[in-house]
């Protein structure tokens, strides 16, 4: 259902979130952590 439509969509942050970290984007990982926040909120 829906909620799982969330963590999947989640995962796939998270995911962006580490990645553009470790290749230094900074601004992507940022904006990845405040969309995480949010879907948590959710």
């Amino acid at each position: 259902g829906q909620r799982e439509t969330v963590r999947k969509i989640r995962r796939s942050v998270h995911t962006l979130k580490g990645a553009s970290a470790v290749i230094g984007l900074s601004n992507i990982a940022s904006w990845a952590h405040l969309m995480e926040d949010f879907l948590d909120w959710l």
